[in-house]
């Protein structure tokens, strides 16, 4: 059975940033520490999804994630962070539809975040919001 539409546009996000320089390493709710070699990476974190009823059996879902954009930088990790941030923002908006799965892709607010002391890692999270729809009873029919 084909995944629901929710899954297929997350991962259609996974593999738009698997393409991507500014994210060598891409994951799904990682909960170990990156390594040097890993970086820049970019770990989705699923936040929340609201659902609001439409006309005739239709739902309207608003998927909120969290990209952790996590760069090594010793010099200068703000510009890093940045630069990283830049990058995988336009190549996720490059596709809003998310190949058709996808009403709209939203980029939201961000914040920076740093390593604890002596670790030079830090970066930015980015929120991110995808409206996408499906059968009322369905959620793995695309309308």
């Amino acid at each position: 059975m084909a995944d629901p539409i929710r899954e297929r546009n997350i991962q259609h996000l996974v593999d738009t940033l698997s393409g991507e320089p500014m994210a060598r390493t891409v994951d799904r709710q990682r909960r170990t520490k990156y390594q040097g070699h890993e970086l820049p990476a970019v770990n989705i974190w699923e936040v929340k999804e609201r659902k609001v009823p439409g006309p005739s059996g239709l739902v309207t879902c608003y998927l909120s994630l969290k990209l952790e954009i996590t760069v090594l930088d010793l010099a200068n990790q703000a510009k890093a962070a940045n630069l990283a941030m830049a990058a995988v923002v336009k190549s996720i908006l490059a596709d809003r539809t998310r190949g058709g799965l996808a009403v709209d892709t939203e980029e939201g607010e961000n914040e920076t975040f740093i390593g604890e002391t002596n670790d030079p890692t830090g970066g930015i999270r980015v929120g991110i919001e995808i409206e996408y729809r499906h059968k009322e009873d369905d959620p793995y029919a695309q309308l």
